[in-house]
């Protein structure tokens, strides 16, 4: 194991992100960005899905043994979690990056049908054998005829947080990139799909899907229409809220 290239990134990573949380200056910093331009680098061609399991695994282990685990789940009216993930370009995204601008969040697992058909399955065909839930449409048709708004406004941004493969485990890079493609989300058109990492495949995570999150302007967790027992209706709350959202200065 001591052998493995993965596990050596994974090693140096962890190193280099301890002291960052420990002395958070200038020169952690610099450190956490050599070791991660170099990790890539010697592996990305040829280790790229292993490389990000092992980066993802670094990372938690670390903020964990340090007593500081990633916040979640979110909580309503309360600043949401400031994830940092990579995206279906294989870009590391960080959530707050989107600060300013309205967020609608979908915690999404593949083998769920309501997210397939919330996605444009009906529309777009079914996704690796997951057929849509029968009685539900794609969320932008939905956010038109109860939200009055378009998905596409600029000042919207929608994200799939893609918690779940196939297996329950956490996704690939690939197996994101695949969803990404056959539903047409495009970073492009602040279209994110953000792949969860392992400390997220929790029964927590599981009670969210399918469903949706809103967050405002400020990076305040609004309206939370997830889970079986959603605390907003979808349809009734929020939807109607995204284009108040939009609307407020």
């Amino acid at each position: 194991m001591f052998e493995d290239p993965v596990f050596i990134v994974a090693a140096n990573l962890s190193v280099a992100v301890l002291v960052r949380i420990l002395k958070p200056n200038l020169l952690s910093a610099a450190l956490l960005a050599v070791v991660l331009i170099a990790s890539t680098g010697y592996l990305g061609t040829h280790h790229g899905s292993q490389v990000v399991a092992a980066v993802h695994r670094g990372r938690d282990a670390v903020l964990t043994w340090s007593g500081h685990p990633p916040a979640w789940p979110p909580e309503k009216n309360r600043t949401y979690p400031d994830l940092e993930l990579l995206d279906q370009e294989g870009n590391v995204t960080r959530l707050s990056d989107f600060k300013g601008k309205v967020i609608l969040i979908e915690p999404v697992g593949i083998p769920c049908q309501a997210c397939v058909a919330f996605s444009g399955g009906h529309e777009l065909g079914p996704f690796e054998g997951i057929e849509p839930q029968a009685d539900l449409d794609s969320i932008e048709s939905y956010a038109k005829q109860y939200g009055q708004i378009r998905l596409d406004d600029h000042r919207v941004v929608r994200v799939q947080l893609l918690l779940f493969n196939h297996e329950m485990q956490a996704p690939t890079q690939d197996e994101a990139r695949a969803w990404a493609e056959h539903f047409h989300m495009r970073r492009s058109r602040n279209e994110i799909v953000l792949i969860g990492t392992e400390s997220m495949v929790t029964k927590a995570s599981r009670d969210l899907i399918p469903g949706f999150q809103l967050i405002d302007k400020h990076f305040i967790l609004r309206a939370d229409s997830t889970g079986q027992s959603p605390t907003d209706d979808l349809y009734s709350k929020l939807l109607p809220q995204i284009r108040k959202l939009v609307d407020e200065g």
